[in-house]
């Protein structure tokens, strides 16, 4: 669907943004773990990656308790590769990353960096209305 998508022209590669949500899980399972925002009890992390109108590239399921920013190397990683309009490889890779705080940390930006992604992230400590 997402290759039927590309070559249509209607995936915006030019922004992507990643977030996570946790999600209680009552019978557990092999990819939960204790969730922080409800009293330890088991979950699963869903983490989300949309190119810029919002339509998901990518989803990865952690443990309740796995830190968001330890996701951005397998998510980034495992985008399948997307045919686009015309002819040339497919895509894998955006050209700018938006995330939240939680991924504002060094060894994030170095990844990116590499990559040839810029990042877009909010820092930890700077309010978000400056």
């Amino acid at each position: 669907m997402l290759d039927e998508l590309g070559q249509a022209g209607m995936i915006d590669w030019s922004r992507t943004c990643l977030d996570s949500v946790s999600v209680r899980a009552k019978r557990g399972g092999d990819l939960t773990g204790p969730n922080p925002t409800d009293r330890g009890k088991r979950g699963t992390k869903y983490h989300v990656l949309t190119d810029r109108n919002g339509l998901p590239l990518h989803v990865e399921i952690s443990g309740a308790n796995r830190h968001d920013s330890m996701l951005v190397e397998p998510v980034l990683d495992n985008i399948t590769a997307i045919k686009g309009v015309g002819r040339g490889r497919p895509r894998r890779r955006p050209v700018i990353f938006h995330a939240d705080k939680a991924y504002d940390n060094r060894r994030v930006r170095c990844y990116l960096r590499c990559r040839g992604i810029k990042a877009r992230i909010a820092r930890i400590g700077v309010d978000s209305k400056q």
